[in-house]
């Protein structure tokens, strides 16, 4: 998902990266203080390049989900297709819709 954000300064999308975690990791960066006048020209050419019309910082963000799985000997096995002795549907108290496709499986 990519979502947008706009800052009313630099200042306010720094904050939010650094509590995103999403600050400078590169081990052989400098440590030195750049100073303020840096940052106002760093804020500026952003300005330049990724204001709205109301002169607001523009930011996207691109969020990627992941998800782990590893089986245990402790987790409920699932039961081979065809041995289900109730509808999800059902379980889930909902209105099943079917697609038209036709699954070999019948458990009506």
């Amino acid at each position: 998902d990519i979502i947008t954000v706009t800052y009313s300064s630099l200042k306010t999308l720094l904050h939010d990266i650094k509590g995103m975690g999403e600050g400078n990791v590169l081990s052989e960066r400098s440590k030195n203080y750049v100073g303020r006048e840096f940052w106002n020209n760093v804020e500026q050419v952003y300005k330049d390049h990724f204001a709205d019309d109301n002169g607001k910082i523009v930011a996207s963000f691109e969020l990627i989900y992941m998800i782990g799985w590893a089986p245990d000997e402790s987790q409920q096995k699932p039961l081979r297709p065809g041995q289900a002795t109730e509808r999800l549907a059902e379980q889930l108290g909902t209105h099943e819709i079917t697609t038209g496709i036709k699954t070999g499986v019948d458990i009506s």
